[in-house]
């Protein structure tokens, strides 16, 4: 699954926006738990002094009375959860709690009676709850020590209003990376939706079809990127529309010049037999000439004539090629049928046909089984005369082999003849070509024109003095695109 632009801009956009908002609420939650805790403080204090300051003569007394209704006005503050109050021997004179309560903090604050001036109780005399210590540092007893409170104050409101903050900042954060994403969203929208028309356009040209232009909605730099693409999409329409026209000239030059070429080749394979038949013909006409000149003549017409049916007969082959009809033949037979068919003939003029026909060939193989046995005769006869042209006493070796690719079969004939110059190999494919005295011209192209109906492919390798290598290779399971014919 890919990542797009939209949504690498929404994760941007929402870990931004996350965290500045968790970095924001951490500074303002540890300064506002900081100012609590002060005020806490503050008042924790507040409230200890006091009570320490009403608490003296109760204390002094251990008036259980004044203590008791002491304390109960203390509870009426609702963050005092309990107190009490001890005497200077340590026993607990008055106390109260209050129910409930979970999180609270204690604060023990003494009770001094300031005896620095000569007074009775029911006399005016000085409190101090916490006597400084330069007081205290004083040679002279100034102070009392008549005992301590111990209170116990809430932290409910601390802990609801910093939960109240956090509430508020998770909401606020969130209603925040939403409002982002959003917009994040939108924008996005209307950045990308044209360029995804682009995208879309650019496919379509792809597949061909260069009428398509991406509508121009904005003046800004995706506007200008459309009226750019619009302009390249019109250039590449125009090119090819010039470039259609100029292959469509050239095709007609190439195929006028091909007929000119055609016509030339047929002129010349016509014009020597036609010439042979017109003087023969002339001669057997001449009625000075002897009977035993008339019949030797008369047969020079005949083999003329075999001879310009069979440059005909391959030509019209070769213009007209018949479609290859598929079937499906064994390997080993269709191979070894053009070499049995052609080894006595070879073993006549001393030429040794050697075959390398693996076991692990394909069973079968789907082609023409006359066509491809019209293509091996025609390579192993060209193979032959290779041989043959080095003239007599020359030993020569022809060898067929065929190897199994994947989805081909590559099959090989190599000579060990004169071999072909590399000026004629360019050439040995074209029609009417040919280094032989007697030859049309019209073999090889046959048998390549017959290769490329299967789907395969004919190749050639060769060295003047050590012979050449054909290589057929032809497809285990030809397309029918490729103009081979399935009978039914």
């Amino acid at each position: 699954m890919t990542f797009g632009l939209r949504g690498r801009w929404m994760l941007a956009t929402i870990s931004l926006i996350a965290g500045v908002s968790i970095l924001a609420g951490s500074i303002f939650a540890r300064k506002m738990d900081a100012m609590l805790e002060s005020q806490f403080e503050e008042r924790i204090a507040t409230a200890a002094r006091n009570l320490s300051y009403v608490a003296v003569y109760g204390v002094f007394t251990e008036n259980e009375e004044i203590l008791d209704d002491l304390l109960r006005r203390v509870l009426a503050d609702e963050e005092i959860l309990g107190v009490r109050i001890v005497n200077e021997e340590g026993r607990v004179i008055a106390e109260r709690h209050r129910a409930g309560g979970e999180g609270w903090t204690e604060r023990r604050v003494p009770i001094v009676l300031d005896l620095s001036r000569e007074s009775s109780l029911g006399d005016e005399f000085d409190i101090f709850t916490e006597p400084s210590a330069e007081d205290l540092a004083l040679p002279q007893r100034r102070y009392r020590a008549l005992g301590f409170a111990v209170l116990r104050f809430s932290r409910r409101r601390i802990t609801e209003t910093l939960h109240l903050f956090y509430t508020f900042a998770v909401i606020t954060t969130l209603l925040m990376i939403g409002a982002g994403a959003l917009v994040t969203f939108l924008l996005s929208r209307k950045v990308l939706a044209p360029l995804h028309e682009i995208v879309d356009a650019t496919r379509e040209i792809s597949q061909g079809n260069l009428d398509r232009e991406v509508p121009v909605r904005t003046h800004d730099e995706i506007g200008t990127l459309a009226e750019a693409f619009n302009e390249m999409t019109r250039s590449l329409a125009q090119s090819r529309r010039e470039l259609e026209a100029s292959l469509k000239a050239l095709a007609q030059r190439e195929k006028l010049a091909s007929l000119g070429e055609l016509t030339a080749g047929i002129a010349h394979e016509l014009r020597n037999p036609l010439s042979t038949i017109i003087s023969s013909a002339q001669i057997v006409a001449d009625p000075r000439r002897s009977e035993e000149q008339r019949r030797r003549f008369s047969g020079y017409i005949l083999d003329e004539a075999k001879r310009l049916s069979t440059t005909l007969t391959k030509f019209l082959a070769f213009a007209r090629p018949n479609e290859p009809h598929i079937v499906a033949v064994a390997t080993a037979e269709v191979l070894t049928k053009a070499v049995d068919l052609f080894r006595q003939e070879l073993d006549a003029v001393g030429i040794r046909l050697e075959t390398d026909l693996p076991e692990e060939l394909p069973e079968t193989l789907r082609c023409d089984p006359n066509q491809l046995h019209q293509v091996l005769l025609n390579l192993l006869i060209n193979a032959r005369d290779a041989i043959a042209s080095q003239g007599e006493g020359e030993e020569g070796q022809i060898t067929l082999r065929a190897r199994a690719g994947k989805d081909h079969l590559q099959i090989e004939i190599s000579d060990t003849g004169c071999g072909i110059p590399p000026e004629n190999l360019k050439r040995i494919f074209d029609p009417f070509f040919s280094t032989k005295s007697d030859g049309t011209g019209l073999g090889l192209p046959t048998v390549f024109q017959i290769v490329k109906s299967h789907g395969g492919d004919l190749s050639v390798e060769s060295r003047v003095g050590e012979g050449t290598t054909f290589t057929l290779t032809l497809p285990l399971h030809p397309s029918l695109d490729s103009g081979a014919r399935t009978p039914h």
